[in-house]
């Protein structure tokens, strides 16, 4: 059995029970297989969720300032992305 290493932190993986298996498909073909900790890939996960947060922000931004120019009345609640 080959060694597993970890794809974010580089560093071996022992215990069987503390890794993800992340596989990457192209047009339906398993391209790459790459293994995570867990820990690794939940701040993987965080780390995507505050990047698309904040590529949204302007979008969010604009949007509010067009409805507030139409008059539009906006929820006074605001939403998080999770």
């Amino acid at each position: 059995m080959t060694k597993k290493i970890c794809d974010k932190c580089f560093k071996e993986i022992k215990s069987k029970d503390d890794y993800f298996k992340v596989i990457t498909y192209m047009k339906g073909e398993e391209v790459l297989e790459k293994f995570m900790h867990k820990i690794c890939h939940e701040s993987t996960n965080e780390e995507n969720k505050k990047q698309l947060q904040q590529a949204l922000q302007p979008i969010m931004n604009m949007s509010r300032g067009l409805l507030r120019t139409l008059g539009i009345k906006q929820p006074k609640e605001v939403y998080d992305i999770k």
